[in-house]
């Protein structure tokens, strides 16, 4: 099983940080959010890379309407795109009614089956989707019905179902949002996330992990923390990211998706400590 980490500014250009991925064994690649000159050089210093959500900006969630237009205006960039090696690229959905409580289209499925046709079409690459964090804070403003069904076990269903995408299972992202959908139900935050693994079995390409921040009286926040190896939160995000494991035999990749907030150098020694931590606890060759 591979394990990529998190990308951070200047690693292409630090031939230290570099070399120790490379003689890493625990790390196989970089995951980034561009396609730029500093990828390519990773890229050709030996390095693989994975793109996330490599089309920036608010609006570039995979139900929104404009794609088609945004699309037009990022011709180099989607060129750019399919240099890359690496089978799919990941894109965000749900975000737009989530974060910036846009308006959910009419038939937000629908609009999402066309903008994976058309960017499966231009990157000629396989696309997979992953799920906004809905933190219960959030609940407090928009529409709220919209923003619960963009996390629910149903959705992802569905539109796994209507598209044929791959999941990224984001173990914060569902875990937060999880908690704030039981919230609000009768169902426990355990039921809810069986759920999520049930729906998602067998479709998963990649698995994000991080761990969430717990503010009391508010809920779990989506923070991109590395894990804490005594915290019994993180034992209980390993259970599930263990349960996730054996149901998709097709899982292709871990991204340590972290924030440590370093240089690039210390940045990969610590994150190299989390992947042999995880490759210890979840018995991965």
């Amino acid at each position: 099983m591979d394990i990529f980490i998190s990308w951070v500014e200047g690693m292409g250009n630090d031939s230290k940080a570099l070399n120790t991925i490379k003689g890493s064994n625990f790390i196989n690649g970089i995951e980034s959010g561009m396609n730029d000159g500093e990828a390519k050089k990773i890229r050709d210093f030996g390095i693989e890379v994975s793109l996330h959500n490599p089309i920036r900006g608010v609006t570039f969630s995979l139900e929104n309407p404009g794609i088609k237009e945004i699309l037009k205006e990022r011709q180099e960039e989607i060129l750019d795109f399919k240099t890359i090696p690496f089978p799919f690229i990941g894109f965000h959905v749900g975000y737009l009614v989530i974060l910036y409580d846009m308006k959910l289209p009419e038939n937000p499925i629908k609009q999402i089956e066309a903008n994976v046709g058309l960017l499966k079409k231009l990157l000629n690459k396989e696309i997979a989707f992953e799920t906004a964090p809905l933190e219960k804070e959030m609940l407090a403003f928009g529409n709220i019905k919209a923003k619960k069904y963009l996390v629910s076990p149903k959705f992802i269903k569905d539109v796994i179902a209507r598209t044929n995408m791959g999941y990224i299972f984001d173990i914060s992202h569902v875990f937060v949002s999880a908690a704030t959908l039981a919230h609000m139900s009768n169902l426990t935050l355990n039921e809810i996330l069986s759920d999520v693994i049930e729906a998602s079995a067998g479709n998963v390409l990649e698995l994000h992990l991080n761990l969430p921040k717990e503010d009391l009286g508010v809920g779990f926040k989506d923070a991109h923390l590395p894990f804490d190896f005594n915290s019994g939160l993180t034992r209980r995000l390993l259970e599930v990211v263990k349960r996730v494991i054996e149901q998709n035999q097709g899982l292709h990749l871990i991204n340590l998706e972290m924030e440590t907030y370093r240089p690039p150098f210390y940045h990969v020694k610590i994150l190299e400590k989390q992947a042999e931590f995880l490759r210890s606890e979840l018995d991965l060759k």
